[in-house]
């Protein structure tokens, strides 16, 4: 797997401060992504010791994540689905990618009691731009039931 370009980080690190409320110590963002289509969450962990409150990223930390995911694809490994940035206050910027679990909280189903938004469409999509072979694709991956049929 591709390490991420210190500079793409960077980028996104600037989106997580741009819109940051005075007073906090730590940012943290949750993206996930799949096909050509990102989202990301932004919390903020404030020095008073509250809870943490979610924040707008700046847009161009979206369009940054969604390079990001482009520029670590490996043929045959794919790229992530989801990953958690962490920023502290004075720090640097900090990643993890997860290649493995489905992203916006798993595959949409018409279970009311799911919480899954990933259109099997979109993770379809998401194969052809960014091909995994068999043994990279998760069991849940929509692609394993069209190959396998």
């Amino acid at each position: 797997m591709i390490s991420p370009d210190k500079a793409k980080l960077d980028e996104i690190g600037e989106a997580m401060t741009a819109l940051a409320p005075d007073g906090w110590h730590l940012l943290v963002l949750e993206a996930t992504g799949a096909g050509d289509m990102a989202r990301g969450e932004l919390f903020a962990i404030m020095n008073d010791g509250g809870p943490r409150t979610k924040i707008h990223i700046d847009p161009n930390g979206v369009i940054a994540l969604l390079e990001l995911r482009e520029d670590m694809y490996t043929d045959g490994i794919g790229t992530w689905y989801n990953a958690t940035f962490r920023l502290p206050a004075g720090g640097k910027i900090a990643a993890e990618f997860d290649y493995h679990s489905p992203p916006y909280g798993g595959i949409a189903t018409d279970d009311p009691a799911s919480d899954g938004e990933a259109d099997p469409g979109v993770l379809l999509k998401d194969q052809k731009l960014y091909p995994r072979d068999e043994g990279h694709l998760p069991a849940w991956h929509p692609a394993r039931t069209i190959t396998s049929i």
